[in-house]
């Protein structure tokens, strides 16, 4: 990944992306913003803490730096789910409550717009970034390890090849900054969940210490790579944020008190 900065906001982006001149994208950090303490400083998530009028002000900035409205940066109230949202027609928001009210039970938007940037927020869990170059179609997935074993990935894939005849050999695939395996510390039942859904893939996710820990960003390649998404496509950035609390929230290194960063892309 390289770094962007934007009106002194650090961004991340991937370099397979970074040759399209028909994108934007971005993975924000904790840089730029005006909350403090645990949630210092660009805190994107109205829900993670009390600071509301902070996170107005941080969203207010990240979209200058997007040079977009505020009204045009979608996130969706994420629940774990595999539920993905097509936008192909105009979208009115103008507050959080807008968004609450149409994007309920989200976890993932597609679009073919070029007037909107779509977004997910994290604090562990992995965002994933989809482009299609040749038809023009954009998508991003918010993938935590419930949204993993539930396949969030290859059915965003899936709505892209059905919804808009796309073809999974052209689709780039980002896997952002998370939770990595020597941080993400299991238990058995989870360790269940991924055995029972990888198969015999599971042996490349689940490394056994005291504990078993699940590698997540392998379990999301794996999946799509087996719809269809050449290997070459597929830029992992290695980054955990459970390691780099300086640079990314995570929920667990920050015992749940913590902010929310922002995984986005844009057609241009």
């Amino acid at each position: 990944m390289k770094i962007a900065y934007r009106n002194n906001i650090p961004l991340f982006q991937f370099t397979k992306f970074l040759s399209h001149q028909s994108i934007d994208h971005f993975i924000s950090g904790r840089e730029g913003g005006i909350s403090t303490g645990n949630f210092s400083s660009l805190n994107l998530g109205y829900k993670s803490g009390y600071d509301r009028k902070n996170v107005s002000k941080n969203w207010s900035l990240l979209c200058k730096a997007l040079n977009i409205p505020d009204n045009k940066l979608l996130f969706p109230i994420q629940t774990h789910s595999k539920n993905i949202k097509i936008i192909t027609e105009d979208i009115k928001v103008e507050s959080y409550q807008d968004i609450q009210d149409k994007f309920p039970d989200t976890d993932g938007f597609i679009t073919n717009r070029n007037d909107i940037y779509i977004a997910v927020l994290l604090a562990d869990c992995v965002p994933v970034i989809l482009f299609d170059p040749n038809n023009k179609i954009i998508a991003v997935v918010h993938s935590g390890w419930r949204g993993t074993i539930k396949n969030i990935v290859g059915h965003a894939i899936d709505l892209m090849e059905s919804e808009f005849q796309c073809k999974s050999e052209n689709i780039l695939i980002g896997i952002g900054p998370s939770i990595g395996q020597d941080a993400f510390e299991v238990g058995p039942e989870v360790t269940q969940e991924f055995v029972h859904t990888f198969g015999d893939n599971a042996h490349s996710i689940i490394e056994k210490k005291e504990k078993d820990h699940i590698n997540l960003w392998n379990a999301i390649k794996i999946q799509c790579v087996k719809k269809g998404i050449p290997e070459k496509n597929i830029e992992i950035s290695g980054i955990c944020n459970y390691s780099n609390p300086e640079d990314f929230y995570s929920y667990r290194q920050q015992k749940g008190t913590t902010g929310r960063f922002a995984a986005g892309i844009r057609l241009l």
